[in-house]
């Protein structure tokens, strides 16, 4: 069926479209059906500005067949923004200026807001002058700081610019032995071959150094929360600051202090496991408390005055983790998370297909309201 316009996701797409069509895509699809729009996938270089109207062509969703169709200029009345900036920075950029500024619709995700969380440094600056819970971080210079360093014990360095766990090495200093794991693991037996160690890695580009803050259980190496939190539809159609923590994810390694899911480490839902550990109440307690410092966390995250038209950011994700006594830390921002309900759903789908799918309607329930809204109320 056709309809006159579409809200447009931005992605990298590549010339042909995928042979099958996700389950998460699909609902996406139908809820647009449902709404009388296409959901219309593309890439910044197939967006153009002609008439007083911005149009996208790429690839959309039949709902019907569940096949992806190559679609013509479709004219836009929003866009979802899951581009990469540092993939095309010119062609992004100019697509967002066109939306927001040209033709005045709701540009999801505004590349400002991608800037700061992919900038671990300036994450970190954001929450610790907030005074929120984050572990002391310190950019790295030619001269480490040997002996705060050794005072810690534990320690991370880390890109500045980074995701997936790529790139970070986990630092513990005992008995004048300075020993690597994570990228170029060993062991090295001086302040000397530490220091050349160090200065190597510099070279590669920007990086942080961050005291590291020990495993609620000393049964792991490696543990970290990922909380995915969504702006959602509010009544009346006012667009205020309403966040909805998805199921909390925890991952976990007996291997690797570098709990990611991208480097192997096992994914469960935080709550479950809580409860099996210290029950349900211990369960209900730590996601109070929680919920309490998510949202603090991206309210000091959206209040930073380097963004424009915060209320279009539509999602973020927060990694946090839990010292022995139960206490938490944030660690990091992340500007398109998908939470890891996927690899709950395929573990639960009686549990978690359904939240799911409620994740992936968000931002177009989000979006569509957006349009709605005076400029006024959504710049």
């Amino acid at each position: 069926m056709s309809y006159p316009s579409a809200l447009g996701v931005l992605v990298r797409f590549r010339q042909q479209a995928p042979t099958t069509v996700p389950e998460p895509i699909l609902a996406m699809a139908q809820w647009c059906e449902q709404h009388q729009l296409h959901l219309l996938y593309g890439t910044p270089s197939q967006v153009s500005f002609e008439q007083g109207h911005l149009f996208l062509e790429g690839w959309c969703v039949s709902p019907q067949d569940r096949t992806w169709q190559s679609a013509p200029k479709v004219p836009l009345i929003a866009i979802y923004n899951r581009f990469p900036h540092s993939a095309d920075p010119a062609g992004l950029e100019q697509a967002e200026a066109l939306a927001a500024d040209v033709v005045g619709i709701p540009f999801g995700n505004p590349i400002s807001f991608q800037s700061l969380v992919q900038d671990k440094w300036l994450t970190y600056l954001a929450w610790r002058d907030a005074g929120l819970p984050t572990p002391e971080t310190q950019q790295a210079t030619q001269t480490p700081p040997l002996e705060k360093l050794k005072s810690w014990g534990l320690s991370f360095f880390k890109p500045r610019y980074g995701a997936f766990g790529e790139g970070i090495s986990c630092i513990k200093h005992t008995k004048r032995i300075w020993q690597i794991q994570g990228e170029d693991t060993q062991a090295l037996q001086s302040d000397e071959a530490f220091v050349a160690w160090w200065q190597k890695r510099l070279q590669q580009g920007s990086f942080l150094i961050q005291r590291g803050v020990p495993n609620y259980t000393h049964d792991l190496a490696g543990a970290s929360i990922r909380t995915l939190l969504q702006r959602v539809p509010c009544v009346e159609g006012n667009v205020t600051d309403v966040w909805k923590a998805a199921p909390r994810v925890i991952r976990t390694s007996t291997s690797d202090p570098i709990a990611n899911a991208a480097r192997g480490a096992k994914v469960a839902p935080l709550e479950t496991l809580w409860s099996e550990q210290f029950g349900k109440s211990g369960s209900r307690a730590l996601l109070g408390v929680l919920s309490h410092l998510e949202q603090r966390a991206i309210q000091a995250l959206t209040k930073q005055k380097i963004l424009r038209r915060p209320k279009q950011i539509l999602e973020v994700g927060l990694d946090l983790l839990l010292d022995p006594k139960g206490e938490p830390y944030l660690l990091e921002a992340n500007g398109f998370p998908q939470g890891r309900l996927e690899k709950l759903a395929e573990l639960d789908p009686s549990r978690f297909a359904e939240a799911m799918k409620q994740v992936q309607l968000h931002p177009l329930s989000q979006l569509l309201q957006l349009t709605q809204a005076t400029r006024k109320d959504f710049a």
